[in-house]
């Protein structure tokens, strides 16, 4: 819970730290050799691995567009 709720804030030091606790669980508490907790390992290295931060679109063309809109309707007509 604590790891989804770090990626919804887009919090990556949480998010890589409850993720790597739960790894530490799985390797103390389970055995490490079935095939479950294998695969669990495997998708928390992934996901360990992947970046979190998402880039937020730019709004420089939109606002060009609409400062260009502009300029010709202020215009006076010829």
């Amino acid at each position: 819970l604590g790891a989804r709720l770090a990626l919804l804030a887009r919090n990556q030091p949480a998010y890589r730290g409850d993720l790597s606790a739960a790894q530490q669980w799985l390797q103390r508490y389970y055995d490490a050799r079935a095939g479950g907790t294998r695969a669990a390992l495997a998708r928390l290295t992934q996901l360990l691995a992947a970046p979190i931060g998402v880039e937020p679109p730019s709004i420089a063309e939109s606002l060009e567009a609409v400062r260009s809109f502009n300029s010709r309707r202020d215009r006076p007509a010829r």
